[in-house]
């Protein structure tokens, strides 16, 4: 049985979305995906079994219908040792009608940014929260790129409870980790991946992690995507 199966995809996604023909919908987008090696909407669409236009007007409904965050949400991890955000630039060059576009930080390339929430897994970042933001939102919206980087930490403030916030340098800025103190998070650390490493201390098949405002940990013996560095 290969991870393409829609039966197998099938009880993966009935643990994320309560609805059953959400369920069903979700295993074969997910499906259609793997097949076409693409998150692109329309060569998704060519790889259902439905047909390509009946596939891309299934996909466009489920999106606007399905509870997709709170989807994601259910990923978490409670023993999670830490959470990672990760702020990553999606370009998008030809999208020059679609509203959620703006510009990139290079003030030319059209596109968006995803603020990426995960937690560690086997060597990999598993995602249960994001957000998208860009140029044209934040003007619109008469705020600024530090609330909306604030905004979305304090969302997960309950989830994330005491458990570290690992950040990318791009939030290493005093205004930032100083309001995340006052919001309660006890502990953040402004790294450059993949500078937060498991402890020499650890045994066999297990990391543990031990931080301190203020202090910068390094060790060796990282697993960072399936592979030790």
């Amino acid at each position: 049985m290969t991870i393409t199966n829609l039966k197998m995809l099938r009880k993966f996604t009935s643990l994320l979305f309560p609805r059953e023909d959400q369920a069903w919908k979700a295993a074969m987008i997910i499906q259609g995906i793997l097949r076409a090696h693409s998150p692109r909407i329309t060569e998704v669409a060519r790889a259902l079994p439905k047909g390509f236009f009946a596939g891309q007007k299934m996909i466009y409904r489920f999106l606007k219908r399905a509870p997709l965050k709170e989807a994601l949400l259910r990923m978490f991890r409670e023993d999670a040792p830490f959470v990672i955000c990760d702020p990553t630039e999606i370009p998008r060059p030809q999208a020059k009608r679609t509203p959620y576009v703006g510009t990139l930080k290079d003030g030319k390339t059209r596109g968006f940014q995803l603020l990426v929430f995960s937690f560690p897994y086997k060597g990999r970042a598993i995602p249960f929260w994001f957000g998208v933001f860009l140029s044209r939102t934040i003007s619109q919206q008469e705020t600024s790129r530090n609330l909306v980087h604030l905004g979305a930490f304090l969302q997960l403030k309950e989830l994330l409870g005491e458990r570290p916030l690992v950040l990318d340098r791009e939030f290493s800025y005093s205004w930032l980790l100083s309001r995340l103190k006052e919001g309660g998070s006890t502990s953040s650390c402004a790294s450059t991946p993949p500078d937060i490493l498991p402890s020499p201390t650890r045994k066999a098949g297990e990391s543990t992690f031990h931080w301190l405002p203020g202090r910068r940990c390094s060790w060796k013996g990282s697993a960072t995507r399936g592979r030790w560095r």
